[in-house]
């Protein structure tokens, strides 16, 4: 349809660390161009962007090219600026200036491991993962899972967890926990790292958390004083192929353990609302708990020896199912040492008590 009307499609190929890539190029209804991000990829960080299009649309090769600079040619005088010959390959006369050449050979070797691999295995192995993770999610109703609940999906899954209200409520579902706290939150008490934030993704995630106009504009005056904490956001998981199932298991385990007991901890921790950053804070944590479970804590989370395996070592435990049991049942059984409910913490004189989302 677009080709009919004269128009480019162009596409972000976001998905491309999981899927088989075709531009299709050689059919009439193909992909014109299209934009990716190799630092997706296994081993990617580090690598440069990729722009894909077809040959034809290129449209300077009796012109210089778009971005002039040492590289792109193959003759020039100085006399008369119509007699420089640029390079004839596009690749060539679009990249001006010195070459990323680590980054191109890390970007090469991304591509080498997935076709190694193979795309058949990938998709299957992120599937089963999908299907495992959004099963378990699904039966815990405190853990609201955005966007579709689909297992054949790049295995990347945003969600926010809220805390359970008593059962004497009528209300069920209470607070949002902020989702920068949980991963906090997963990182300290189990090694696992998310990404917590609105994740590059403002307009979706309107959509996603039902933000309606009034209420943007609400947030957006508090960010323009500064209250960055105050912005909306999830936390995002993001899986990989290479990944043992038993580590999957282990991941999903420790959200749901966040999402059983994840607001005890608020009291440990102090919130910038200016940045939205949680620390944690050994003097609330004696104050909360006393020195000696303070102290148990700090040793538990283990965040000051970056050599530290997680979960650390265990005499008893025979294999790695088992040592990953055995930390999560730790980690649950020093929760209920904390207070059900946390102390609550000061409001900025500037914030309204209502506008704040997340326990606090």
């Amino acid at each position: 349809m677009h080709h009919n009307k004269h128009d480019i499609q162009r596409y972000t190929l976001c998905s491309g660390p999981h899927i088989q890539l075709d531009m299709r190029s050689s059919e009439e209804d193909g992909y014109d161009a299209m934009v990716m991000s190799p630092h997706k990829f296994l081993g990617g960080p580090g690598t440069p962007g990729l722009l894909l299009i077809r040959r034809s649309l290129y449209k300077l090769k009796n012109h210089p090219p778009s971005t002039c600079g040492g590289g792109t040619v193959d003759y020039v005088n100085g006399f008369n600026e119509e007699d420089t010959i640029y390079y004839e390959k596009i690749e060539e006369r679009e990249e001006a200036g010195t070459p990323q050449i680590l980054g191109k050979l890390r970007c090469a070797l991304t591509f080498w491991v997935k076709e190694s691999v193979g795309t058949k295995l990938i998709v299957q192995r992120e599937n089963l993962f999908m299907e495992k993770v959004i099963k378990s999610f699904s039966s815990h109703e405190n853990i609201k899972v955005l966007g579709g609940k689909q297992f054949n999906r790049a295995p990347i899954l945003s969600f926010n967890i809220f805390k359970m209200e008593p059962e004497s409520s009528t209300s069920g579902l209470g607070k949002q926990i902020h989702g920068r706290f949980v991963v906090k939150l997963l990182s300290d008490l189990f090694g696992v790292q998310l990404r917590g934030g609105c994740a590059c993704a403002g307009p979706y995630g309107h959509a996603l958390l039902g933000i309606t106009p009034e209420l943007s504009l609400t947030m957006r005056a508090y960010i323009q004083k500064g209250y960055g904490g105050l912005k909306p956001g999830w936390s995002r998981l993001s899986l990989s192929y290479c990944m043992l199932e038993e580590e999957v298991d282990y991941v999903v385990s420790a959200i749901v353990s966040v999402a059983k007991y994840g607001h005890r901890f608020l009291g440990l921790y102090d919130f910038d609302w200016k940045s939205g950053t949680w620390t944690y804070s050994k003097k609330r944590a004696n104050e909360l708990v006393g020195d000696d479970l303070a102290s148990n804590f700090s040793s538990f989370r283990h965040v000051n020896d970056p050599t530290l395996v997680h979960p650390p070592e265990c005499a008893t435990c025979r294999n790695q199912a088992e040592r990953f049991h055995h930390h999560l049942e730790r980690a649950e059984a020093f929760s209920y040492l904390l207070p059900s409910c946390p102390p609550l913490r000061s409001i900025p004189s500037d914030v309204d008590p209502r506008d704040v989302y997340f326990l606090i």
